[in-house]
């Protein structure tokens, strides 16, 4: 990646960043009460579930570059719109807004950054280059969340929904050096996929690919691709463990420690971030010989990831669950690097945002999954019982997959 990509990747997660601790604060100061702000943000859940998939084929089809500079248009506009919000609906409609400028801007820059990295470096550069990807994602949104934090409060968080717009807009003009997109296959295996693509282009009449014949090179890929399936059932196994993860560690924590010392969350939870950012760093410098050795890899920090949440789940004092924290969100860093290295080793060039979204909606779906889960699970007993029964539920899906894979060669 050149410096240019990592300061994109920096801004355009920093604007996240600024919004994540308080955003239910500012909705609740522009017409949610505490009651509706869940009910609100399910419209944002549904419009990027909705959105999700299109807009990655919309971002193949029409170029990544200007769905990317449509997702920085959509955040700013949210942001504006918040900024005069007064009721229930108007903070409904920014919720959609905002799931619109997440929905476009997922896979849109990490494919361009992808392709540029095969075209210059082929395979051997895509594993360092989904770990730089990775570990500016997460220190953009640290920055973001630190900044946010040191701007000085005002009525309705009207500073912070300002200094968020011109960050979204900042970005996009940012957007603007990005390259145009490439023609030619970047690698071995995404030949094939570009053959087919190139067949669909010939049947269609014009120079780019129809939307049927896009649909189509996906459905091959899944058909014809048994590490695509895999990966993306794992990714929605692992979701469903991460999810019940962050909505609970809080409450559990604070059975571990008590009253009074809530400095501690915002500790762990930066250093939470920091051990993402390290995981992503060892697995960039992790080079596996094969593609059955970084399969071998993924599925083990998998497995490990399910294990370190039941045994959390025991932890009983602050060192131990800290600990414990820890080690699984570095795993989280290593885990989302090899499976995010596994998608674009195994994506044609020409779907890649496609496919991506399509796997960021398996993510969002495995979390929808466990949130329906978790609520019927807290009836039967505690958030221990919950990780646990999860994790064990998890792991069991991760071993057929593993059978399916020995089977599948």
């Amino acid at each position: 990646m050149s410096w240019k990509d990592k300061v994109l990747v920096f801004f355009s997660n920093f604007s996240l960043g600024m919004i994540v601790p308080i955003f239910s604060l500012v909705l609740c100061s522009h017409g949610c009460s505490a009651q509706s702000v869940g009910t609100a943000m399910l419209f944002f859940g549904l419009t990027v579930m909705l959105v999700e998939i299109p807009s990655g084929i919309f971002a193949d089809l029409y170029g990544r570059k200007f769905s990317f500079l449509l997702s920085c248009v959509l955040g700013s506009v949210w942001a504006l719109i918040l900024l005069w919000a007064d009721s229930f609906p108007a903070a409904v409609l920014v919720l959609v807004f905002r799931g619109l400028s997440a929905a476009f801007s997922s896979g849109s820059l990490d494919a361009l950054v992808v392709d540029k990295v095969l075209k210059e470096k082929g395979s051997r550069g895509l594993e360092e280059a989904v770990a730089s990807l990775q570990m500016f994602q997460c220190i953009g949104i640290a920055g973001g969340s630190l900044t946010a934090g040191w701007i000085p409060y005002s009525e309705g968080y009207s500073v912070h929904l300002l200094v968020l717009a011109a960050f979204y807009l900042l970005t996009a003009l940012l957007g603007l050096s990005l390259p145009s997109e490439r023609k030619g296959c970047e690698s071995r295996q995404g030949c094939a996929g570009e053959e087919r693509a190139k067949a669909e282009k010939s049947a269609s009449g014009s120079g780019r690919i129809s939307l049927r014949g896009h649909l189509r090179v996906m459905r091959r890929l899944f058909a014809d691709r048994p590490a695509i399936r895999s990966v993306v059932h794992c990714m929605v196994l692992a979701a469903t463990v991460q999810f019940v993860l962050e909505i609970y560690w809080q409450p559990r924590l604070a059975e571990i420690i008590g009253a009074g010392r809530q400095a501690v969350f915002g500790i762990l939870g930066a250093a939470a971030y920091l051990a993402t950012t390290f995981g992503c760093f060892l697995m960039g410098k992790a080079k596996p010989e094969s593609g059955k050795s970084r399969w071998g890899m993924y599925l083990s920090l998998c497995l490990g990831f399910a294990g370190m949440t039941a045994a959390l789940s025991l932890a009983g004092s602050l060192f131990g669950f800290s600990s414990g924290y820890l080690v699984i969100y570095l795993l989280l860093g290593m885990l989302s690097v090899s499976e995010q290295t596994i998608i674009n080793g195994e994506v044609p060039g020409q779907v890649r945002a496609s496919m991506l979204s399509v796997s960021s909606f398996a993510s969002r779906s495995g979390g929808m999954l466990s949130s329906a889960a978790s609520s019927a699970l807290m009836l039967a007993g505690d958030i221990g019982f919950v990780w646990r029964v999860t994790a064990l539920a998890a792991a069991g899906g991760l071993g057929l997959v593993i059978m399916l894979r020995s089977k599948s060669g």
